[in-house]
């Protein structure tokens, strides 16, 4: 080998080698996982070092290192092999071939996904000015590692609202939530979850985790800064009135239902 494809060469096989050590962890990412891990190892490279091995691999760093751990071209023997394609709820998700599946990691991958993608602060914002809308005090905001809680109250109402990533996320939380003393007493339990690609997650939930009467759970969209009821009546013509449009909503939870009652093979 010359020197200088060894120049080029040797930070490929560290991108590839910390690439490898990151999926031997997880088995399972994301389609949107994996771009963000390979961009953060590109990103430290220095641009002379990235523009020398995009010339002497003739493309982009990021899309090649893609494509060779996710098809049969590699840049390397060295290259990781994620190239079993699986579309789960909705998302996309890589393992290798020689890899036995495993739905618990797919799982764990969906709410990696969720926490990569989902801005809690932005959804915080969001939820602070519906609250404030519908004639609440939000009288604190904490931001906790994987959620945000939020405590809000007018006259004789006090709400406990928890932010979480993803609606698949609810039933884990709220084994922990009463793991570590339950809910508080006095207070509605709200979970705010943010819009999914599709419906699936949502479905899903639907069928496998009933919630008690008592707690909420609403759909944040942060994009147009809006909530709506998924589960659950809050009781208070304000918060309804606040609501995009509670009435299209809760159709969709009806039809959601309807479908739930169907054999599978139907559905």
């Amino acid at each position: 080998m010359s020197e200088r494809k060894e120049a080029w060469n040797a930070p490929l096989l560290q991108i590839l080698n910390n690439l490898s050590a990151y999926i031997s962890e997880h088995k399972v990412l994301s389609e949107e996982e994996l771009w963000f891990v390979i961009n953060r190892e590109v990103e430290r490279l220095s641009d002379e070092t990235r523009a020398e091995l995009e010339a002497a691999l003739e493309g982009s760093l990021p899309e090649l290192v893609f494509k060779s751990i996710t098809t049969h071209e590699k840049l390397s023997v060295f290259s990781p092999d994620l190239h079993v394609k699986i579309n789960y709820q909705g998302e996309i998700f890589y393992c290798p071939p020689s890899h036995r599946f495993m739905h618990e990691e797919i799982e764990k991958a969906f709410l990696r996904l969720a926490f990569l993608r989902t801005p809690l602060d932005k959804m915080s914002e969001v939820l602070k000015s519906f609250l404030e809308r519908a004639g609440y005090t939000v009288s604190e905001i904490e931001r906790k590692d994987k959620h945000v809680e939020m405590s809000a109250e007018k006259r004789y109402t006090h709400l406990k609202l928890f932010l979480l990533p993803t609606v698949c996320y609810i039933p884990t939380f709220l084994s922990e939530l009463k793991a570590r003393g339950g809910l508080e007493g006095g207070k509605r339990t709200v979970f705010v979850v943010p819009t999914e690609k599709t419906p699936l997650p949502f479905i899903r939930f639907f069928r496998e985790f009933p919630l008690d009467e008592d707690i909420l759970v609403w759909v944040a969209n942060i994009e147009r800064g809006a909530v709506n009821p998924f589960i659950g009546n809050p009781e208070d013509d304000d918060i309804e009135r606040c609501f995009e449009d509670p009435d299209r909503a809760r159709c969709a939870v009806g039809v959601w239902m309807r479908k739930m009652q169907m054999p599978d093979e139907e559905f």
